[in-house]
């Protein structure tokens, strides 16, 4: 007759159980008590137990089990057939509900045959799981070779539908579940509703908005095993497991969610939750990649656009010619811009401006306050009209907030066939006059002026000024003046109270190509190959009728 049988509760802190195998007649009860019956050998108290659930006896030589319980029995992770004895191994891991048993022959340490596998709980909690540690190794293999065709199928889905059909395939593939889905979570007036991108495996039966609000609520992994408070509700009847996992490439709210579960009271093997998981944070970094792609193509579109709203890199219009340099500070969209348009009176406008913030957002205010500016001269509005009638536009529109770079800066200069000027500086001063013989100056705002944008009903004033032939206005963005050097310093952020650098760098220049030229190199070698900070634009505007 074989020995004594033991049977231990790793990690649960109870005291272990044992069974005498001496009687071969002997039956021992595993179950959840009651008062009609007599108390099982094994009592295990859970609503998900049946009060006679599986059995132990000593027969021919071994320790046998027989599973009876509605729920099932799992013997190393593995279903037991109802009503059939099946051998038990020294070390053997029996789970039925919440409960897992090591079983123990007394054939020496088990120390070296369980390991510890990650589980989740009905809460999204993670937990370790004593496992057998060949269990572990055997499936380890198998699931890097089935993660290593999950990642190749999932990142070769070219939208969110061929990437749900992967998943849901990938998931069945695996043979833990009977059913898998990949939902889309959509807000309507009747509240969330849940939308099936794709389904694999056994067809019916709804699936559960408890668990998938949960998984997003929690914006992680949730599972129910054999839990009654789920398998009353209408939509898990049948299921006997169950879990949800968002597809959440970073955003606040997942969109997406992978669901699995299993019927007729199968469950997951012990790898199945930790795979499922893994192919859930897989689809996710092929989503974020999905639209890091899309933002890409968005953003080369949106620099491709601002080119085109730019003058070319030097031209002429009338009596002006120009040159300049423009570089976005991420290399594709910029909050900069600069103009050159022609008035039907014959005036010829320049103006270059800075849009708070960076990237996308600001791009678009740029792209606006250009073509306003733009529009408003055209139609013959004196220059100062021009600017006012911007910052209305922008200061009425309250949804536009800093954080989306709704304030503007900028210099706007008019410059009439005989060389007489009108300038607005609103709240930009960036700005410095190279005569004809090389001398350079800095460019004096007496009316001065706040940002565009910043109050509705704002009226610009113009400064007057002259040029001869020859002579030129340079101006700049802030990339330029608050560019910092590896000690920390700014080029001349207080260009306004010290333009000494700028005005060194253009002193003698001999033309506009020189003016850009010269600044370029100013910023290049005060940077001293740090990346710059900021969109930079640089132009020189020349009188020369």
């Amino acid at each position: 007759m074989p020995e004594g049988l033991k049977l231990d509760f790793p990690g649960g802190g109870r005291a272990a159980i044992e069974l005498d195998g001496s009687d071969p007649g002997r039956v021992f009860v595993i179950g959840r008590p009651s008062a009609s019956d007599a108390p099982p050998d094994v009592p295990l108290m859970d609503a998900g137990v049946s009060r006679r659930h599986a059995e132990l006896r000593a027969h021919g030589g071994q320790w046998r089990l027989r599973n009876l319980g509605k729920a099932g029995t799992l013997l190393d992770q593995r279903s037991v057939e109802a009503d059939a004895w099946v051998p038990l191994a020294h070390g053997s891991m029996i789970s039925i509900g919440p409960f897992m048993m090591r079983v123990d022959l007394g054939k020496g340490d088990l120390g070296g045959h369980v390991a510890l596998a990650t589980m989740f709980d009905d809460n999204g909690q993670a937990r370790a799981v004593p496992v057998p540690r060949s269990t572990l190794e055997r499936l380890a293999e198998l699931r890097l070779s089935s993660l290593i065709s999950a990642s190749a199928r999932i990142h070769a889905a070219e939208d969110d539908e061929s990437l749900a059909r992967a998943v849901a395939e990938i998931l069945m593939d695996s043979r833990d579940f009977d059913r898998a889905a990949v939902l889309e979570s959509v807000q309507s007036e009747s509240g969330m509703q849940w939308r099936t991108l794709a389904e694999a495996g056994a067809q019916g039966g709804p699936f559960s908005r408890t668990l998938l609000s949960a998984a997003r609520e929690a914006r992680a992994m949730v599972q129910v095993e054999d839990d009654l408070r789920f398998r009353a509700a209408e939509s898990m009847i049948g299921a006997s497991a169950a879990l949800c996992a968002p597809i959440n490439p970073g955003r606040d709210v997942p969109r997406l969610f992978v669901y699995a579960d299993c019927r007729a009271g199968g469950q997951p093997g012990v790898a199945a939750i930790p795979f499922a998981n893994l192919v859930a944070q897989l689809a996710s970094a092929a989503l974020g990649a999905a639209e890091q792609r899309r933002l890409v193509t968005d953003l080369e579109q949106a620099r491709q656009i601002q080119q085109r709203l730019m003058p070319e890199e030097s031209g002429r219009r009338g009596h002006v010619s120009w040159t300049r340099f423009s570089r976005a500070a991420d290399t594709r969209v910029s909050g900069d811009f600069f103009s050159v348009v022609e008035s039907s009176d014959g005036r010829i406008a320049a103006m270059l401006g800075d849009v708070a913030g960076k990237g996308a957002g600001a791009a678009l205010v740029m792209a606006a306050a250009v073509t306003h500016l733009d529009t408003s001269v055209r139609m013959g509005l004196p220059i100062e009209d021009a600017v006012s009638a911007a910052s209305d536009f922008f200061a009425s529109r309250p949804s536009l907030e800093v954080a989306v770079a709704a304030f503007t800066t900028a210099v706007a200069v008019e410059v009439h066939p005989d060389g007489r000027c009108r300038a607005v500086d609103a709240a930009h001063s960036y700005a410095a006059i190279v005569r004809a013989d090389g001398r350079a100056e800095q460019m004096k705002f007496p009316s001065g002026g706040t940002m565009i944008g910043s109050f509705t009903g704002v009226q610009y004033c113009a400064d007057d000024f002259r040029l001869e032939v020859g002579d030129r206005i340079v101006l700049f963005s802030d990339g330029v003046a608050e560019q910092r050097s590896r000690s920390g310093n700014p080029l001349c952020a207080l260009f306004h109270e010290d333009p000494a650098a700028i005005l060194r760098a253009l002193e003698g220049s001999r033309g506009a190509d020189d003016d850009v030229r010269r600044l370029h190199e100013l910023l290049a070698s005060h940077a001293d190959g740090l990346p710059w900070d900021d969109d930079v634009t640089i132009a020189s505007i020349a009188y020369s009728p």
